[in-house]
């Protein structure tokens, strides 16, 4: 099942925002309604930043799965992003967009795997055939063979996967 960012956006963007601001305890209801099983899987995939949607998530969340790119914009949020997920043993990284080919690139995830150690979960590499694919409306992720980060994708996902398993088979929530 996928609830896409227009269903949010119909039901108004700033309201759901003031509601979730008002309720703390909104999106847990949420997703309790959806009535789901030991080993279904929930992805929020949300804006950047400090929001009531960041706060609600991470308090409902049995696994956290941040993403970050090699830039100088992941470097200045890494002190906000230490303070918000300070102490929480359930998030892991993801590096993406890491271009080889650049110093920069290459000394931030030097940085990035110092600051994030056994939390990093793995590093995708930037790769235009994803952007170029959805311009032409092709998906390079469907199977091998048509994007580089198809291996590096598949093999954080499998790793992202077992833990969801050992978490619901430990009497986690459902993820």
């Amino acid at each position: 099942k996928v609830v896409t960012h227009d269903v949010v956006a119909h039901q108004g963007e700033a309201g759901i925002a003031r509601q979730m601001a008002l309720d703390p305890q909104w999106l847990t209801r949420q997703l309790q309604a959806m009535d789901l099983q030991p080993g279904d899987v929930v992805m929020l995939d949300l804006p950047a930043g400090q929001s009531a949607y960041f706060d609600q998530a991470l308090q409902a969340a049995d696994q956290v799965v941040a993403v970050v790119t090699p830039d100088a914009g992941s470097f200045l949020a890494l002190e906000h992003m230490r303070q918000a997920l300070h102490g929480r043993n359930n998030c892991r990284y993801i590096v993406n967009k890491y271009n080889a080919a650049r110093t920069f690139s290459q000394d931030m995830l030097e940085v990035l795997k110092r600051w994030m150690g056994s939390r990093l979960a793995g590093v995708i590499a930037l790769d235009h055939a994803i952007s170029e694919g959805l311009a032409y409306g092709f998906n390079p992720l469907i199977k091998a063979g048509h994007s580089p980060a198809y291996d590096q994708l598949r093999t954080i996902s499998e790793q992202l996967h077992a833990e969801v398993v050992k978490s619901a088979l430990a009497g986690g929530r459902a993820s």
